[in-house]
């Protein structure tokens, strides 16, 4: 595995371990805040409140790109994800086989990867 791979790998790991923790919590997520008549993002002047405000508008994507999934690929990825059940545990409480779960799995990726912009090489 390339070094490229890795990262992208982790890095989507990453993404999905927040999902998982704001399912956990069940924060409420805003967008960034938008000056309303020229439409740009407005600054915040404190370094650490405009992280925040950032981060919080990356989960809500990320939040809205996980509800727009099929709804079998959505049960597969709250499954994987939020309960954290493997392949086979996702199968059995299914009813189907590993295989469908394994490409519901890697097709929700995919998905998500791609309404995210997040670049992924094999």
């Amino acid at each position: 595995m390339s070094l490229q791979t890795y990262a992208t790998l982790r890095a989507e790991w990453a993404i999905l371990d927040e999902w998982k923790r704001l399912q956990r919590t069940g924060w409420c997520l805003a967008s960034l805040p938008v000056d309303e008549e020229t439409g740009e993002v407005i600054e915040i002047a404190d370094p650490e409140a405009q992280a925040l405000v950032e981060e919080n508008a990356l989960r809500a994507q990320v939040r809205a790109a996980v509800e727009a999934l099929p709804a079998a690929e959505r049960r597969v990825v709250e499954l994987h994800f939020g309960a954290g059940l493997s392949e086979r545990a996702i199968a059995d409480v299914l009813g189907v086989s590993k295989s469908w779960v394994h490409r519901r799995l890697q097709s929700a990726l995919a998905r998500l990867r791609a309404d995210l912009g997040v670049n992924h090489e094999k």
